[in-house]
């Protein structure tokens, strides 16, 4: 008999925020964007704002969890280290770039897609998208025995990342073959709501897996016991 669906309480909390922060994308727009600090603290495409800080502290959060798997791996010898390592490396570079705004720096003619700008050319799946997606997937491979033995981690890691390519490479090259000239809100909302419910549930899975490795007690070392006189 299969054990019942638990969501942990922080992916509860970082999909609820997920929601939140598309509503106010949503609501704000829909409303014409009267303020313009508000347009700006709220704009889910933004730099520097509440969407940005949220998604680089969900990517530091992904990268914690498998920074500590690995960890555990090289004190106990196992192999699977490097492999937890690498893709903790790459989730933090997704913080990182979330703060940093590395991708667009790197690309020529990429602006603020606020709805009334064009949609650059880019090549990012070809360029990032494809060789990021099957990286990380092979490097969970290397892992598998790892991701088999706690219920559920392997096809929310799948998972996870197929919503954030999803979102992070494909939307923008769709709309692009669909000759569309300038990206809708909804357009918008859709490729960032995507990417964090994808880093959401990469989470999840990266959780499980510390969880298997006793991150409760690394956090929460159980007391002494005591000894009578």
């Amino acid at each position: 008999m299969s054990q019942p669906w638990r969501v942990p309480i922080p992916i509860r909390i970082a999909l609820a925020i997920n929601l939140v922060l598309g509503m106010l994308y949503l609501g704000n727009t829909a409303a014409g964007r009267p303020f313009r600090r508000v347009t700006r603290f709220v704009n889910l495409t933004g730099e520097a704002n509440l969407p940005a800080w949220y998604s680089s502290l969900q990517w530091s959060a992904v990268a914690a969890c498998f920074g500590f798997l690995a960890l555990r791996a090289r004190s106990r010898g196992g192999a699977w280290s490097l492999p937890a390592t690498a893709v903790a490396v790459v989730a933090l570079l997704f913080s990182l770039d979330e703060t940093a705004t590395m991708h667009e720096s790197l690309s020529s003619g990429v602006n603020d897609k606020s709805g009334s700008e064009a949609v650059p050319m880019s090549s990012w799946l070809v360029l990032l998208g494809i060789p990021v997606a099957v990286g990380l997937w092979g490097l969970a491979a290397v892992m598998k025995r790892q991701f088999d033995a706690v219920p559920r981690a392997w096809g929310l890691y799948l998972s996870g990342l197929a919503v954030f390519s999803a979102g992070a490479f494909l939307t923008e090259t769709t709309l692009q073959l669909a000759g569309m000239t300038a990206f809708p809100p909804w357009a918008i909302w859709l490729e960032e709501t995507l990417e964090m419910v994808g880093a959401s549930l990469l989470l999840w899975s990266g959780l499980l897996l510390a969880e298997g490795e006793g991150l409760s007690e690394f956090i929460s070392p159980p007391a002494p016991a005591s000894h009578a006189s």
